[in-house]
């Protein structure tokens, strides 16, 4: 958790506070980020989706897995189902996604989606580097790379 802006939840409450802050969103938009279940097991192995950035207008692409499961395909996996979701199903024009700077899987997950660089901000308090892909632009990545 050390790459997430807010850290890990400390407390149960603090959970349940994330918790009803996905339900409201998914309520007022139709999505927001949802479990991630691995189908052999369904194990809930994380969780990945779009909310829409604090201050907004952009809907920020997010995906957070238990670490045995980094490097085995599933962020790319769920950003490019998320992606094509986003603006095939929910009709979004644009979509960001951001990172800490040395968070370079997440960045190689973003550039695998076909998102670009557009700069460097601060999210949730965090130095982060910003990256985008709009409707027009994207192409759904190679599954065999």
């Amino acid at each position: 958790m050390r790459y997430i802006a807010v850290g890990a939840d400390k407390t149960l409450e603090d959970t349940q506070k994330v918790l009803d802050r996905y339900f409201a969103h998914q309520e007022k938009y139709g999505f927001s980020k949802w479990a991630v279940v691995l189908r052999e097991t369904g194990e809930v192995i994380g969780d990945s989706g779009l909310l829409l950035v604090e201050d907004g207008p952009d809907f920020d692409l997010g995906y957070r897995l238990a670490r045995e499961y980094w490097g085995k395909g599933f962020a790319t996996e769920c950003g490019c189902a998320w992606v094509e979701a986003a603006f095939s199903r929910f009709g979004l024009e644009r979509v960001v996604a951001f990172a800490h700077p040395g968070n370079t899987a997440s960045i190689r997950v973003m550039t695998k989606l076909g998102m670009r660089f557009e700069r460097r901000s601060r999210f949730y308090g965090m130095d982060s580097v910003l990256y985008s892909i709009s409707r027009g632009t994207y192409v759904r990545p190679d599954d065999s790379r």
